[in-house]
């Protein structure tokens, strides 16, 4: 979809980071070069304790980015949370470090989210890093509380789907309903915290989309791979439990 409207509005995106030094060129360069107008978008990024040069290097090279620098490491949802509240835009964007955004990405959630007055959250299509295969569309929920993607679920490739969840990798939410709502509940830490935010949502009488036209490229576990394997784990399966 082509869009020649003008009055775009104010989209903060936040970006959490724990050392990703090696991640954070090619995600903030990209979202450096969205179509989107600059007077309208604000750039976070939420930093978890990192010890390597992280910091630096952005105040460094690119200034144009807000850094908010925790002490410790806050968790994924947490510290999107963090992001949210120092953000100042009409919507937050949230976007993982290990990934790059397509030029359309931001505008493609932006015209979903506005399509109906309940549409609350909306997600994107995450390809691969070359961008040659599908690393993640649609989530869903099983029956003991883990989020998934349905192998057989059919949708229009070019329309606007209703979802349970948006992926917190890529996802776009009204900023103060989403701050109304508690955010991502911190109890989680990091997985399936987007699913228990896009499941409360459809709860509160809202909306849940999927844009397949936004994209993002993802090289995958960009974060995880620096935590220890046991923790991941306790994550998965706990926190599959606290949704249920």
């Amino acid at each position: 979809m082509t869009s020649i409207r003008t009055n775009w509005p104010s989209v903060s995106v936040v970006v959490v980071n724990m050392d990703g030094l090696r991640h954070l060129k090619p995600c903030l360069d990209s979202l450096s070069l969205v179509d989107y107008p600059a007077s309208q978008l604000e750039i976070i990024l939420v930093d978890n304790g990192s010890r390597d040069r992280s910091i630096s290097f952005v105040k460094k090279n690119f200034s144009q980015v807000r850094v908010v620098e925790n002490k410790h490491n806050e968790g994924f949802a947490e510290a999107n949370n963090h992001g949210a509240r120092e953000a100042s835009g009409d919507y937050v964007a949230f976007i993982n470090n290990d990934m790059r955004a397509d030029a359309n990405w931001l505008k493609d959630l932006v015209l979903a989210i506005e399509s109906a007055p309940d549409v609350a959250a909306v997600g994107g299509k995450f390809l691969n890093w070359d961008g040659d295969d599908i690393d993640f569309e649609i989530g869903a929920l099983n029956f003991y509380g883990m989020g998934f993607q349905p192998n057989d679920f059919q949708h229009p490739q070019n329309q606007w789907t209703e979802v349970l969840f948006a992926c917190g990798g890529s996802m776009l939410v009204k900023r103060e309903l989403f701050l109304e709502i508690g955010g991502f509940d911190p109890a989680y830490f990091a997985y399936f915290e987007d699913v228990d935010v896009g499941w409360r949502l459809w709860l509160l009488g809202y909306r849940v989309l999927y844009a397949p036209r936004s994209y993002t490229y993802h090289r995958g576990h960009g974060t995880s791979s620096k935590m220890p394997s046991a923790k991941v784990g306790v994550c998965y399966e706990r926190n599959a439990l606290y949704s249920i």
